[in-house]
Parts: structure tokens; C-alpha cells; sequence
């Protein structure tokens, strides 16, 4: 994922892992980009992962639907 690459670019989902408990979810960058007045990066954007609570969250941006089925898919 580029740093420059702005919300609600590709018409999927993103996808959040946390990098400590490796729980996974899909965030809606619709919703997401509607949640700001001005535009954001990626890169800018903070989370908290749902389950254990880590700020340590990676965030994937989608470009097919079968790259959002194998992030979910994923056990790394």
C-alpha cells in the first residue's frame, strides 16, 4: 500500500490486520472517507484492533474481489 494513496480509491472493502493478535476485519472506505470533511491518506489514518485492544494494525487497500477472499482466507 502506497502512503499517498487516498480513502475510498479502489470500490472495495479495506482490510485491517492486527500485527499482534492477527485478527483481520474489512473496513467499508466508503464510510470511512464520509467520516472526514477533508480528504486522508492512508498512511494518516490510526486504528485499534477490535479484539486485543494493539495499535499495531496494518492496513491492505483491494484492488480485485479474490485479493479480499485471500486476505480473509489467510492463517499467516
Amino acid at each position: 500500500m502506497e502512503s499517498t494513496t487516498s480513502i475510498a480509491r479502489s470500490g472495495f472493502p479495506l482490510g485491517a490486520k492486527c500485527n499482534f493478535c492477527l485478527h483481520r476485519a474489512l473496513l467499508d472506505e466508503k464510510a470511512l472517507a464520509a467520516k472526514f470533511e477533508t480528504p486522508r491518506l492512508l498512511s494518516s489514518l490510526r486504528f485499534k484492533c477490535s479484539r486485543c485492544g494493539s495499535h499495531d494494525v496494518h492496513l491492505e487497500q483491494f484492488w480485485s474481489r479474490s485479493s479480499v477472499t485471500r486476505f480473509m482466507r489467510s492463517d499467516d
